[in-house]
């Protein structure tokens, strides 16, 4: 991950081939100490791991994708949990035929680039374990 612009609290980000982005993510607000945050990317990856959130047996529906796409819109927020950084992102993605999918993004593997605007927030965002939902939730 390489960064391209930084002012202040806004970041332009760059993820080249064969990066994986949220975990590069994850790393980069570590390192940065980057408690709240929400980005927008798009870009291309050659695999993703996408889920569906199955509310009724509070558990995610992981789907393996291994094909050239499209990031049509990386979509998310940065916030803490039990201290440490979770990214937490949703991915809509096109294929050679123009097909979409989508949902929650787990892992993309960058096949070409992956270009990132990210808004640093002042302050912290926690999450907290939810029962009813069985999500961590923004507390």
């Amino acid at each position: 991950m390489k960064i391209i612009l930084n002012q202040g609290d806004r970041y332009i980000l760059r993820f080249d081939r064969g990066e994986e982005v949220l975990g590069s993510l994850t790393e980069f607000c570590r390192t940065e100490q980057i408690e709240a945050a929400s980005f927008t990317a798009i870009g291309a990856c050659r695999e993703a791991v996408v889920s569906f959130y199955n509310l009724h047996a509070k558990k995610y529906e992981e789907h393996e994708i291994r094909e050239n796409l499209e990031i049509i819109s990386l979509i998310g927020n940065v916030s803490l949990l039990d201290n440490k950084q979770l990214v937490h992102a949703h991915v809509t993605l096109g294929d050679s035929s123009l097909q979409v999918r989508g949902g929650h993004a787990k892992r993309l593997l960058v096949s070409a680039t992956c270009e990132m605007s990210l808004q640093k927030f002042k302050g912290y965002v926690s999450r907290k374990f939810d029962e009813e939902t069985g999500l961590n939730l923004m507390d």
